[in-house]
C-alpha cells in the first residue's frame, strides 16, 4: 500500500508539473497573460492526452548515484587521512541528499526515469574515477540529465553566500550519521566539509582546469539558464563561477 501511494502521489505531481509547463509555454508563445478562456482550452487539451504521455520517473539506485558523482569522480579521495580541502568518498550520500534538496525530489525522480538504461549500465560496471567521468559526460543522455540538474542547482545559489553556508551546514549534519569519515592529515580531528572542499567540489564539476573557464557542462548550464531565466540566469551563473575563482566569461547565443 505504501508503494502504491507513493507511485500515485508521484503521478499526480508529474501531471501537475506537465500542466504547468504547458501553461508557461503558451504564455511564452503568445507573449501575454493567459485569459480564463486560454487556460480552459489548454486544460481541455491536456486532459485529452493519454496518461502515458506524462513524465515518468524512477526510484533511487546505485547507478544514479554514480551518474551524480561522475563530474567530480576523479577528485574523490579514498584515503583514511585527507587534507582539509579534500572531497572524500564519505561525502557521497550527503552530496546526493543535498542535490535532492536543491533540485526537489520530484525533479530528481523524473531525471532518474530519463536515464535508466545508462544508470543500469553504470551499476553493472566498475569504472575508475576518470573513466566514470568520461563515460557519463560523453553519454548524450547522461550529459543532458546532468546539465539539467546543475541548471537547477546553480539557480538555487542566487543568494550565493547564504546558500553555500546552508550546503556546508547540511552536508556536515548528514556526515554525523556516517562512520567512515576520514581524519585530517597529521591531526586527530575528523574531516568536515568546509569552504575549501566546497570550492574543490564545484570546480571539479563546472570548471575546465586547463583554461580556468567553464567546462562543457557549465557551458550548457549557461545556455539553459539563459533560455529559462534570461539575464537573471546568466547573472546567477556568473556569480557562481566568480565565487569559485574561475574566469566567468560565457556565451549566450
Amino acid at each position: 500500500m505504501k508503494g502504491r501511494s507513493s507511485s500515485s502521489g508521484a503521478s499526480v505531481a508529474n501531471a501537475i508539473n506537465a500542466l504547468e509547463k504547458a501553461l508557461v509555454a503558451e504564455a511564452k508563445r503568445t507573449g501575454k497573460a493567459l485569459s480564463i478562456k486560454d487556460i480552459q482550452m489548454i486544460v481541455r487539451k491536456f486532459k485529452a492526452k493519454p496518461l502515458s504521455s506524462a513524465p515518468k520517473g524512477a526510484p533511487a539506485s546505485p547507478g544514479f548515484t554514480q551518474l551524480l558523482i561522475a563530474p567530480f569522480a576523479d577528485v574523490i579521495d579514498d584515503a583514511v587521512e585527507v587534507s582539509r580541502e579534500a572531497v572524500p568518498r564519505a561525502i557521497v550520500p550527503a552530496y546526493e541528499a543535498a542535490i535532492d534538496m536543491l533540485c526537489g525530489e520530484e525533479t530528481v525522480y523524473k531525471c532518474r526515469g530519463r536515464c535508466k538504461s545508462l544508470t543500469a549500465h553504470l551499476q553493472s560496471q566498475n569504472y575508475t574515477g576518470i573513466g566514470l567521468k568520461d563515460k557519463v559526460i560523453q553519454d548524450t543522455t547522461g550529459f543532458k540529465v546532468l546539465t539539467y540538474i546543475f541548471s537547477k542547482v546553480v539557480m538555487k545559489f542566487d543568494d550565493f553566500d547564504n546558500r553555500k553556508d546552508w550546503m556546508i551546514r547540511f552536508i556536515n549534519e548528514q556526515l554525523r550519521e556516517v562512520d567512515d569519515v576520514p581524519t585530517l592529515s597529521r591531526r586527530d580531528d575528523s574531516w568536515t566539509f568546509g569552504e575549501d572542499s566546497f570550492v574543490k567540489l564545484f570546480r571539479a564539476i563546472l570548471v575546465d582546469p586547463a583554461t580556468d573557464t567553464q567546462n562543457a557542462l557549465m557551458e550548457k548550464v549557461y545556455e539553459i539558464v539563459w533560455n529559462s531565466y534570461d539575464t537573471k540566469g546568466v547573472k546567477v551563473a556568473t556569480q557562481f563561477m566568480r565565487a569559485l575563482g574561475a574566469d566567468h566569461s560565457h556565451k549566450t547565443s
